[in-house]
């Protein structure tokens, strides 16, 4: 839309007009649903009115023929053929003398279809241009979306290599602006290319959340909503409200295929916008058979589909969708809000060192995977929540909630909290044996019976939101979550204890007498 990536725009368009006498790449990267296709499609239609564009492929995993990587090169012959006519005779005489090119590797037909007759009509230009003072020009750019979505990971490999290898041989003015996800094969290919490259033949432009993404998100958002109530005069013209647009802005993420799934859905002429607006904002019950954000669910379900251990992902994605309702305080096992570090993932699913790594191998279009892991979309938690959309990729929050506590538990089972020690001396952890307040205070600041605490109140509150089962009652008693919670509670009477009402409930739910005992001698 007008008016959006206006500042990314300018910057992509300023490389490919920028003269040079040897060939650049751009790479283009961003997560899953951050616009990068509509933006190469952008250039791709801006640079064909200029003159600029010799070709374009974008990939799709949707259709077979565009997620075949073995016909990009033969496919911008094709197009080049149509934008630089000059090059027809070449092309044709090509194959014309080896009719079996479209048979060889994809070097050879980048080499023969592409590469030569460019040489060859660039050495014409070059002539030209001195005879007329520079006023003769030819197209430059050559835009390849989506590489990702090439079916064989290893012929975009080689797709990255082939076109790293021309710009470093050859001196040709060339643009090869190059879109996909950051997943770890290409990152690595191009990480290569780069270490090969002088700075000036290779550049990253990085698609994130910024400032001014969210602005033109927004923008995109406030001029629908515009359109839409000069179609429909009974829209009031506050509709929607400014809190809401940025409720829309915050759910999106940086994706703009968020907003447009949004708006296509609120748009449909057989319904009211306002009632469908309600429906996204859940103020409204989703019809039945309604599907508000069907292409978004299509991308998120092959994404998740393409995993190849599933139902580990499931569980991590789990974990990371419990992450956002922690803060430090109430977990001492290493989560920082909305974030959880890897290691702690392995600990809580009992992975080994590095298998988070390798499971999220082909999920960092939506995971941020390094030593602390992040959901990138906060649409992507409430797909996976939501059965109906998700189907048999669904995340059971409460199994996820029950394997956290049962985590928790093991980690209260591995700490030795029978005695604090303090100076020389060494003091029992049991109210029978309750040292001073000084004391207290000073166990407190050595930070060990607040953080243990911590841990205990943790493991009481999601093996309660899990919908407790009986094994986690009994994990729980056997671990003597309650005596070492009501000890507690007799050694710092003055602090606030969130999880009395929980353990209580705890209690009164599966009739653990042990519980009963200690709850009704200690707490009242």
């Amino acid at each position: 839309m007008q008016g959006t990536r206006e500042a990314i725009i300018q910057e992509i368009l300023e490389w490919v007009k920028t003269w040079t006498p040897t060939s650049s790449i751009l790479w283009l990267r961003g997560p899953a649903g951050h616009g990068k296709t509509a933006l190469e499609y952008t250039i791709a239609e801006l640079c064909k009115k200029e003159g600029l564009l010799i070709a374009s492929f974008f990939f799709s995993n949707r259709m077979s023929n565009c997620s075949d990587g073995t016909l990009l090169f033969s496919t911008l012959a094709a197009q080049l053929m149509r934008a630089l006519p000059s090059t027809e005779h070449h092309i044709e005489k090509a194959i014309r003398e080896d009719p079996h090119i479209f048979e060889k590797t994809l070097e050879t037909q980048m080499k023969v279809l592409i590469v030569e007759p460019i040489q060859r009509v660039a050495l014409m230009s070059r002539i030209l241009n001195t005879l007329t003072s520079g006023l003769y020009s030819y197209p430059t750019l050559i835009v390849i979306d989506g590489l990702d979505e090439c079916s064989d990971p290893g012929v975009q490999v080689e797709i990255v290599r082939i076109i790293s290898d021309m710009v470093q041989n050859l001196s040709l003015p060339l643009r090869f602006l190059i879109a996909s996800r950051p997943e770890p094969n290409i990152c690595e290919a191009f990480e290569k290319l780069q270490s090969r490259l002088p700075g000036d033949s290779f550049s990253t432009l990085l698609l994130t959340e910024d400032v001014l993404t969210r602005r033109d998100i927004q923008i995109y958002f406030e001029r629908k909503f515009e359109e839409l109530r000069s179609r429909h005069s009974y829209l009031p013209a506050e509709w929607p409200s400014p809190d809401i647009t940025l409720r829309l802005v915050d759910k999106a993420s940086g994706q703009f295929i968020y907003a447009t799934t949004v708006i296509l859905y609120v748009s449909s002429p057989d319904e009211r916008p306002d009632d469908r607006l309600d429906v996204i904002l859940g103020l409204l019950e989703t019809p039945i058979d309604d599907t508000p954000y069907a292409p978004l669910d299509q991308l998120y379900a092959l994404i998740v589909r393409c995993a190849k251990h599933r139902a580990t992902v499931l569980q991590i994605l789990g974990q990371l969708i419990l992450a956002k309702e922690m803060t430090n305080e109430q977990d001492i096992l290493g989560s920082s809000r909305n974030s959880i570090s890897r290691r702690r993932v392995e600990a809580v699913l009992s992975l080994r060192d590095g298998d988070t790594i390798r499971v999220l191998n082909s999920m960092h279009s939506l995971i941020d995977v390094g030593d602390n892991l992040k959901l990138l979309h906060a649409s992507f938690a409430d797909f996976l929540l939501d059965p109906s959309r998700s189907k048999e990729f669904t995340v059971d929050i409460g199994e996820a909630r029950k394997t956290l506590g049962l985590a928790y538990i093991q980690e209260i089972s591995n700490t030795d909290c029978t005695c604090f020690s303090l100076h020389h001396g060494w003091y029992l952890f049991d109210f029978r044996f309750a040292p001073p307040v000084a004391t207290l205070v000073a166990f407190e600041q050595a930070g060990r019976l607040e953080s243990h605490m911590a841990l205990i109140i943790s493991a009481i509150k999601y093996c309660a939101a899990s919908g407790l089962t009986g094994q986690l009652a009994e994990e729980l008693e056997a671990a003597d979550i309650d005596g070492q919670y009501v000890s507690y509670v007799r050694l710092a009477p003055w602090k606030r204890h969130p999880a009395t009402d929980l353990l209580q409930r705890i209690c009164a739910t599966f009739k653990v007498s042990v519980f009963h005992s200690s709850i009704s001698l200690h707490m009242h």
